[in-house]
């Protein structure tokens, strides 16, 4: 490849974003010697979509969700485990229950499978960064892992505005001292990742392991099932 940076989103990119919010989950229930099961979690997995969908959260091309998405986003948990404490009868509030998640939530750094070989061989070509949508206080310690082989990590609450905000990657482009033409953004949300990039004329790669159509018209530079096929192209 012939790009001078490689950007990785984070989230089920770099990061095993599912297997964290079930293990958080779990981590929670255990606090009280509940059980989690399948049933269970996606039953909470409806409820926090019905949050998401209430908070605004799903429109991240609505102008007052850009310039607001961080205060939503803490609003959206407060009220995503007030409902689950009181689905579960627990004695805590929506203020306790977002605490509590994201103090757990930040330990969960377990890695996609190859992301560490595919990190740790493409940084001997190029040079590499991660650009997440997400808290400080969670995405900094979650990235942990990979940052030895990072330049540098772009976080949206850091930086004042979320991907696919243009003003996103034009920030993230000037701190890098790159030209959008010289990056290939990496990620696996269609949305975020490849219609940011695609918009501010940066190269992207689709991260699809489910083998999903395109939509939005969007049409990634490149499409890969599996992190290491990253090495190949």
């Amino acid at each position: 490849m012939h790009y001078r940076y490689i950007i990785f989103d984070v989230d089920d990119t770099l990061i095993d974003y599912q297997k964290a919010e079930r293990n958080v989950f779990a981590r929670i229930l255990a606090d009280y010697a509940l059980p989690m099961d399948d049933a269970l979690f996606d039953e909470l997995l409806d409820i926090s979509w019905d949050e998401w969908a209430r908070s605004g959260l799903r429109d991240l091309c609505d102008p007052a969700v850009l310039d607001d998405y961080h205060p939503r986003y803490r609003r959206y948990l407060r009220d995503f485990f007030a409902r689950f404490a009181k689905r579960l009868e627990l004695p805590f509030d929506g203020e306790e229950g977002r605490a509590r998640f994201l103090s757990y939530f930040a330990r969960e750094r377990e890695t996609v499978a190859g992301a560490v070989t595919v990190c740790q061989t493409l940084s001997r070509r190029c040079r590499l960064a991660a650009a997440t949508n997400g808290l400080i206080e969670t995405q900094q310690v979650r990235i942990e892992p990979l940052m030895g082989y990072l330049d540098r990590l772009f976080i949206s609450e850091a930086l004042g505005y979320i991907k696919p905000d243009p003003r996103f990657f034009q920030k993230m482009l000037g701190l890098l001292g790159a030209k959008a033409s010289d990056c290939l953004m990496v990620g696996d949300s269609l949305h975020t990742d490849i219609k940011g990039a695609c918009a501010c004329g940066m190269d992207s790669c689709w991260l699809n392991p489910a083998g999903r159509p395109s939509k939005e018209g969007l049409a990634p530079t490149y499409t890969i099932t599996r992190l290491q096929e990253l090495l190949t192209l």
